[in-house]
C-alpha cells in the first residue's frame, strides 16, 4: 500500500487576497482565483457554521500541498 502522510501547512509571510469562485464550506474545498490562477482552497481552521459563496473575498494565509489555506478577511 502506498501511503503518503498529509503535507504540513506552509504559512506565507504576509496574507494575500483572493476571490471565491466555487463555495468553500466547513469540510469541503472550494476554488479561488489567486494571483491570476485557479486554486483549490479550504479553511485554515474549521468553521462549522460558515459557507463562503462565489464572488466573496478571502485572505490566503498559506498552502498545504496544492490547496490554499484561507480565512475570512
Amino acid at each position: 500500500m502506498n501511503y503518503f502522510p498529509p503535507c504540513q501547512p506552509t504559512l506565507f509571510p504576509q496574507p494575500i487576497p483572493a476571490t471565491v469562485l466555487e463555495s468553500i464550506c466547513c469540510h469541503q474545498k472550494g476554488v479561488v482565483k489567486f494571483q491570476g490562477n485557479y486554486w483549490h482552497a479550504k479553511f485554515y481552521q474549521n468553521n462549522d457554521q460558515i459557507t463562503i459563496p462565489p464572488g466573496e473575498p478571502v485572505t490566503v494565509i498559506g498552502r498545504q500541498g496544492n490547496t490554499l489555506l484561507v480565512v475570512i478577511p
